[in-house]
C-alpha cells in the first residue's frame, strides 16, 4: 500500500508537494482506515481544485515515476529521459525532477528518491525497514566521487549491475531487470499494484477490457452486472458477449502498440439483455448493442473490469475525474467500494481528481482524505489537506468549499 508520495519540479509543481496516505488521529469513519502492522492507512484520497489548478498533475506525477520504473532499463544509451519541468521559472527549466514514493510490501516499509533531467539520473536511492530498522538498499549520487553505495554483504552482485547502468537509466529499475532480488520485489509493486486511469483511457481499451473480464469468468460477469451494470439501468437483467472476427488486414497500417489496444476493445461486442413483451403482453427479452445504451451505462461498464480488478488484487487506483456522465448517486457507490471492508479485503486504495462537491460529506470521506490542489502566485500547484484547515467534524464542508473557505475553486474577478 502507499504511503506517502512527493514530487518536485514536474508540469505546474515547483516546490515539493506531499500527499501522505497516513491516516490521523481522528477516529472518525474508521472503515476508510486500513490497519497494517504499524500501519493505520487510508483507503482513498480525493484531490480538489480549480481547473488549471494541477490537480490532474499530481496524479500524473504518480503516472510518471511508475512509467519509469517499470520501463526506464529499456532505455539506450545517450537517449533522453522525457523530462517536463515547471516552465515558467528558468531556474526550475535547468533543475531536476525529484520523486519520492514511500510504501509498504508484505508489511515493510520502503522508501525510494529519484533526482531526474532530461540526460541522466542525478540521484537515486532504495532503503527499507525489515523489523522497523532502517536498512540500504543501494544509494547513487553523480556528485560524488564514489557514486554509488552498497551495503557490504551485496556489493559484489551490485557492483556488476552498476556496471551495465548507464546514466540515463535508473538503477532500481536495471537492477531488477538483472533479476537483482532486493530491487526486483519493489519494481513488481510498481508493475502489479498501481494502476492509473485519464480521460483518453476510455478511449484506449477500458471498455475493452470489461468484456474480456465477462468473456473469460462467468462469475465476474453476474458480479458486472449485479453491482455495476444494473445500478445505472436496472431494466438490465443480462450481458452477452460475442468474439468477432476482425481479419489480418484490420488496421494494419496503425502502429503495434496502438493497434493491439484498438483490436482488444473491438475483437467482442458486448449485448445488453432487456425485458421487453411481445404482442400478445408475453415476456421475452430484447437485445441492445452496448452503443445504444446511455453514457452513464456504458461508463459503469467500463469502470466495472478495473474497479473489481483493483478491489480483488489490492491494488491502488489512480483515476481523474471518473465522476463525468454518471449520477452523483452512482459516483457515491462506486466510492464505498474502496471504504467497504466486505468489499475492500485486500488494502486496494483510490486516489483520484475530482470538481463534485457532493462528496464532500462526512459520512463518505473523512478530513484527511480530502486535499487541495491551488495555484499560488507564481502559478506554480501547491497541495493542502482539510485536515491542516482544522475543520470541526461537523462542519459543512461542501458549502465551506464553494464559499473559497479552503480555496481551490475557480478566482473569477
Amino acid at each position: 500500500m502507499l504511503l506517502q508520495f512527493s514530487v518536485e519540479n514536474f508540469l505546474s509543481i515547483k516546490d515539493r508537494i506531499t500527499l501522505s496516505m497516513v491516516a490521523s488521529k481522528d477516529e472518525y469513519l474508521e472503515d476508510n482506515i486500513t490497519k497494517l502492522n504499524n500501519f493505520s492507512l487510508l483507503k482513498m484520497a480525493a484531490i480538489y481544485g480549480a481547473n488549471a489548478s494541477g490537480k490532474t498533475n499530481v496524479l500524473t506525477a504518480m503516472s510518471y515515476i511508475t512509467y519509469l520504473i517499470i520501463n526506464s532499463h529499456k532505455n539506450q544509451s545517450g537517449e533522453t529521459i522525457e523530462f517536463r519541468p515547471f516552465k515558467l521559472n528558468k531556474t526550475s527549466e535547468e533543475s531536476p525532477s525529484i520523486f519520492e514514493i514511500i510504501f509498504e510490501i508484505e508489511g515493510i516499509k520502503y522508501v525510494y528518491y529519484v533526482s531526474v533531467n532530461k540526460n541522466k539520473v542525478n540521484k537515486e536511492s532504495l532503503h527499507y525497514y525489515p523489523r522497523g530498522r532502517k536498512r540500504l538498499v543501494f544509494e547513487r549520487d553523480l556528485a560524488k566521487p564514489n557514486i554509488y553505495t552498497f551495503p557490504a554483504d551485496d556489493e559484489k552482485r551490485q557492483n556488476i549491475i552498476k556496471e551495465n547502468t548507464p546514466e540515463n537509466m535508473l538503477y532500481l529499475s536495471r537492477s531488477a531487470n538483472m533479476n537483482y532480488e532486493k530491487t526486483s520485489i519493489v519494481v513488481k509493486w510498481f508493475s502489479k499494484k498501481i494502476r492509473t486511469i485519464f480521460q483518453d483511457s476510455y478511449l484506449l481499451g477500458l471498455e475493452g477490457y470489461t468484456k474480456k473480464v465477462c468473456a473469460e469468468d462467468e462469475s465476474a460477469k453476474t458480479r458486472i452486472i449485479a453491482d455495476f451494470v444494473s445500478k445505472a439501468d436496472s431494466s438490465i437483467v443480462d450481458l452477452i458477449i460475442k468474439e468477432q472476427e476482425l481479419g489480418d488486414d484490420f488496421l494494419e497500417d496503425i502502429p503495434k502498440e496502438i493497434r493491439d489496444i484498438i483490436i482488444e476493445q473491438e475483437r467482442r461486442e458486448a449485448e445488453t439483455i432487456h425485458l421487453g413483451v411481445d404482442k400478445e403482453g408475453n415476456e421475452i427479452k430484447i437485445l441492445f448493442k452496448l452503443q445504444e445504451e446511455s453514457r452513464g451505462t456504458r461508463k459503469m461498464f467500463s469502470l466495472a473490469g478495473p474497479f473489481m480488478d483493483v478491489l480483488y488484487n489490492g491494488q491502488l487506483l489512480i483515476i481523474d475525474e471518473f465522476e463525468r456522465s454518471l449520477h452523483p448517486i452512482l459516483v457515491r457507490y462506486l466510492i464505498k467500494f474502496f471504504n467497504d471492508p466486505e468489499y475492500n479485503k485486500n488494502g486496494a486504495q483510490l486516489i483520484f481528481a475530482t470538481h463534485v462537491p457532493y462528496l464532500l460529506h462526512p459520512n463518505i470521506l473523512r478530513r484527511d482524505q480530502i486535499w487541495f490542489a491551488e495555484k499560488k502566485k507564481d502559478q506554480s500547484t501547491e497541495l493542502r489537506s482539510l485536515y491542516e484547515y482544522r475543520a470541526r467534524k461537523d462542519e459543512n464542508i461542501e458549502k465551506g468549499y464553494l464559499a473559497g473557505r479552503y480555496g481551490a475553486i475557480p478566482d473569477l474577478d
